[in-house]
């Protein structure tokens, strides 16, 4: 299999959670390769940061694509199929839809985590995951070729320390994703789960114990994770690369 980072271009894709980390790091790596990027998240500053800065690129880069900001709670049913919808009817099609949003708090333990922040983290991964996965179905069923990528956490995998509301999330996410497959078998839709270990972005800003400079620097970058959501999306339609774990090679806490 000879893949070039040119496959994407001129895809459709869409982003959620593309306003900071690995979600962000995704939307511009996708954009300046030559993909049209929908870039959805709650925050529109941080969405029009993002494509000023693809813009700036696109003017030294003539292969570059764009993007497209686009407001999205993905709590919000409402929110979720009026953005999909939009993005459908901006490009005529949705050719990949990558899952990024994600939220954690300090206080996660079993012992002080709170009834409104369990729900805001179950409704932030797990069911803004089932609302996004159910919704653009039936756009990439009409296609010949489809591909959702979900970036779920090596915490779907094993316990550690983000917490039971995180990986409860998590691993629900590997339910949804494993019963879409199965139920969708044979058909133009593939699924992808990207679980990353410990990666330097916002998010373990939020840890009870912030990583030391020295864990940060040995950590996973969202590039890393951004290069690998730029080969998935860039895969032919007869390859299924279902799941992918990737870890520092340092082990990390």
């Amino acid at each position: 299999m000879h893949l070039s980072r040119s496959e994407v271009k001129g895809k459709a894709i869409v982003v959620v959670g593309a306003s900071s980390g690995m979600g962000r790091a995704t939307s511009l790596a996708l954009a300046i390769n030559g993909a049209h990027v929908v870039a959805c998240a709650r925050r529109l500053d941080a969405l029009k940061s993002l494509e000023n800065e693809v813009l700036e690129r696109a003017s030294t880069q003539t292969a570059a694509g764009s993007v497209l900001p686009l407001e999205m709670d993905v709590r919000d049913r409402t929110s979720v199929e009026s953005g999909l919808q939009k993005a459908a009817s901006r490009y005529g099609r949705i050719d990949v839809l990558v899952y990024a949003a994600g939220i954690n708090v300090p206080q996660r333990g079993i012992d002080v985590l709170s009834p409104q922040d369990w729900d805001d983290l179950i409704a932030t991964h797990l069911t803004g995951a089932y609302h996004c996965t159910q919704t653009v179905l039936p756009i990439l069923r009409n296609q010949d070729d489809a591909l959702v990528i979900y970036i779920s956490s090596v915490s779907a995998k094993r316990g550690d320390a983000s917490g039971i509301a995180y990986q409860a999330a998590k691993r629900g996410v590997d339910g949804i994703v494993h019963g879409a497959m199965t139920e969708l078998a044979g058909g133009s839709v593939r699924f992808s789960v990207v679980y990353p270990g410990l990666c330097d972005t916002p998010l373990i800003d939020r840890r009870p114990q912030p990583p030391s400079d020295q864990e940060r620097a040995a950590a996973l970058k969202s590039e890393d994770i951004a290069d690998l959501c730029l080969y998935l999306a860039s895969t032919p339609a007869h390859v299924n690369i279902s799941e992918v774990v990737v870890v520092p090679k340092t082990p990390l806490r």
